[in-house]
């Protein structure tokens, strides 16, 4: 079982009491999304049914261990939170998926969320990453979003700057608590 608190509340002191551990630390990233957001500069394509095996290489190719299959994004994308939420594949020069996100609106005025957002393990160190975190943005924007929002391990260097180079700013670090079952 998992808990966020804000870090340093009295909260974490109870539970660290009661025997809950610290999990990792993990860096949260807002960009305001009420100016104009730049050109990705890349292709970027809404993704629906006829390309999620896109989607789903894509984010098999970038994170270890994924398993997220066409029949998971079909079922994601049949879920009523789906319906303010985009997938997105970025193409480099010939075509190639070579990044993919998929974004979530809370609605006009409000925060939208990156979540997963990664470039193929052999696409990577080209600049792909931040002209999808672009593309991200102005996804949201598009849907009414007010700020673009994630979080990524504190040990993910490359994610963090990454995020920033798209103009998110990191935020102070946050850890969840868990309990052993």
């Amino acid at each position: 079982m998992y808990v966020e608190t804000p870090m340093g509340a009295l909260v974490q002191d109870l539970l660290f009491k009661d025997g809950w551990n610290a999990d990792a630390p993990w860096v949260p990233v807002r960009r305001d999304l009420t100016g104009p957001v730049p050109d990705p500069g890349a292709r970027v394509d809404v993704i629906g049914a006829e390309e999620a095996h896109e989607r789903t290489a894509v984010q098999r190719a970038s994170f270890t261990g994924s398993t997220f299959t066409n029949e998971r994004w079909f079922a994601m994308s049949d879920g009523l939170p789906y319906a303010d939420a985009r997938c997105l594949v970025l193409r480099n020069g010939i075509g190639e998926s070579v990044a993919a996100a998929t974004v979530w609106s809370a609605g006009a005025g409000r925060p939208g969320y990156i979540e997963p957002m990664g470039v193929h393990n052999l696409h990577r160190g080209r600049g792909y990453g931040t002209a999808m975190v672009l593309a991200c943005a102005r996804a949201l924007q598009e849907l009414g979003s007010s700020s673009i929002y994630t979080v990524t391990p504190a040990t993910n260097v490359g994610a963090i700057a990454t995020y920033q180079a798209a103009g998110l700013e990191p935020l102070a670090e946050i850890r969840a608590q868990y309990r052993e079952a």
